[in-house]
Formats: structure tokens, sequence, C-alpha cells
């Protein structure tokens, strides 16, 4: 059974970041390098996904995120199972993916996420093609596709202004999905901004 549940949350997020569709616009991959995140932090994070603006009953997904000058590391878990492992340097993602981990679930868009939530915006800038913006205050970041600058594709609203600590949600209407990270722990020995 609980093998069913973990699967279960897995569709889910596959269902979250789908294959982009032809001519619809699509999410940028800012694919910063980790010194540039400059954070040395460990976290232990709970995921919660929801499909569009509607909160969906699955299980949640337990995560390790580290971030330090020489990579990002993930290990993401589902029913106690480990589902997926990737370390990014800056130049390649190395990862290691459990059979039952359905194939549209994708390290670069895990990646992604981590950077829109967690790097410093000046990076954020720097590596953001020149049809999207960002702007934040501090609890909340938009991410706008400059030719719909009305309305944020992406929006990050951070419960504490250390960005390491408390609850963070995104909603990213681009690919039409919600993430809330919960971060149970985490360590921080360098320059967190």
């Amino acid at each position: 059974m609980s093998r069913l549940i973990a699967l279960a949350s897995l569709l889910l997020l596959a269902a979250c970041v789908n294959a982009p569709q032809r001519g619809r616009v699509q999410a940028p991959e800012p694919r910063i390098a980790p010194a540039d995140m400059q954070m040395d932090v460990s976290m232990v994070q709970r995921l919660h996904f929801s499909r569009g603006s509607h909160s969906v009953d699955t299980p949640p997904i337990d995560a390790q995120l580290e971030i330090d000058a020489e990579a990002i590391r993930f290990v993401g878990f589902a029913a106690e199972q480990r589902v997926l492992r990737f370390v990014w340097d800056g130049r390649s993602i190395d990862e290691q993916r459990g059979r039952q981990l359905p194939e549209h679930v994708r390290s670069n868009h895990i990646l992604r996420d981590i950077q829109y939530v967690y790097a410093p915006i000046e990076a954020l800038r720097a590596t953001l093609p020149s049809e999207w913006s960002v702007t934040e205050s501090s609890q909340l970041r938009e991410i706008r596709f400059v030719r719909d600058s009305k309305r944020a594709a992406i929006q990050i609203r951070y419960a504490d202004a250390n960005r390491v600590r408390g609850k963070v949600r995104m909603m990213n209407w681009v690919d039409r999905y919600g993430l809330e990270i919960e971060v149970g722990s985490s360590s921080e020995t360098g320059s967190e901004q």
C-alpha cells in the first residue's frame, strides 16, 4: 500500500512538470553556478505539491537539500524510499533515479525551482533570458514574462525574511503547479542571503 501511495505522489509530481507544449511559454532554467548561490546550507524539507490552485491530498515528498560553493545536492524520498538523487556542479547534473520514478520527473526542473526560491536576485537576473524579469521584497519574489508583465508567471512567498527557515510557497502559473516547502531543520555555515 505504501508503494502505491508513493507512486501516486510521484505521478502527481510528474503531472506538475509536464513536457512543454508547442507554442507555449516555458519557464526558463537559470543554471546558476553553485558558488553564485552564495550559500552554505543543509536543509531537511517536506515538499507538498498542488495542481493549479487546487490542493491535492497526496503524501508529501521528503528531501535533503545541500547548497555550497561546489555543488547543489538534492535527495528525494517517498514512503522512506530514495527515489531521486542529483548533484549540480555548475556544468552538469549527475543523477540517480529510482525505478519507480516517472520519466517526466526531471532533475533540471527541480534544480530550476531550487534556484528560483534560493538564488540571490542578482544571480537570477544575470541568468534569465532577456524576455524575463524578476522583482522581490523581503518576503515575495515574482518572475514575469515581459510580454505579460501585468501578472507574475511564478510567485514565491516566504514566511521568514531568512529564506531557509519556515515555509515557502511557490506558484508556477506557466507549468500550472504549486509547491509548498516546509523546512524541518537547516544549518547555515556561510553567507546565506
